[in-house]
């Protein structure tokens, strides 16, 4: 239940994975230290402009560093990493998931949610409709000064200078107050709530 929050929330604020590089010059170490958070997957490494194979180095994700095996790499060699990553990791997005709670909690949403141990569900179950609000509270946590936010079944529009608070507030009267929830596109550049 919580990846399918995930994954909205990623879409939403178009999170999702992001290709990039760093480059290095080898020195008489062969461990070169990733200074991007979120790495999902070492995608090639190149030495002087050459691939290596994957067998040709490791990648240790709690240090986040690369070690590329002796004789691979020589002192003065350009070694140029290229990996994906994710601009949040799953733990980031875990805890805007319970400060939507949060906000659903303090703005009266008539069933109270809290996430279980292992940060793996949410109880009750949250509903397809449910599940679009958090994603949607989190995501206005996340980037409050976007005035759009979308999943794929509706669309929310919010006047720039409306603040976080606002906003949250207002997309959860509009959800208590629609008796399908929440879907298609959601103006609430004018609204009055």
């Amino acid at each position: 239940m919580i990846n399918k929050i995930l994954s909205k929330i990623r879409s939403i604020i178009q999170g999702s994975s992001k290709s990039t590089y760093e480059s290095f010059t080898a020195t008489s170490s062969k461990t070169f230290p990733v200074a991007q958070d979120n790495v999902e997957e070492i995608t090639q490494i190149t030495v002087n402009g050459t691939a290596i194979t994957e067998s040709d180095y490791s990648y240790d994700e709690n240090s986040q560093t690369v070690t590329i095996n002796a004789g691979k790499v020589s002192s003065g060699d350009v070694v140029i990493i290229y990996f994906d990553y994710t601009r949040y990791s799953d733990t980031e997005l875990i805890d805007y998931i319970e400060s939507a709670l949060i906000y659903m909690d303090s703005y009266s949403y008539p069933i109270h949610f809290d996430i279980g141990s292992g940060d793996t569900e949410i109880f009750p179950i949250p509903k397809q409709k449910e599940q679009n609000l958090i994603s949607m509270i989190a995501s206005i946590i996340i980037q409050p000064d976007f005035s759009e936010y979308r999943t794929s079944s509706v669309v929310v529009r919010y006047p720039r200078q409306l603040d976080k608070e606002n906003r949250i507030e207002r997309l959860i009267a509009h959800f208590k107050m629609s008796r399908e929830g929440i879907s298609g596109v959601i103006d609430m550049l004018g609204s009055d709530f």
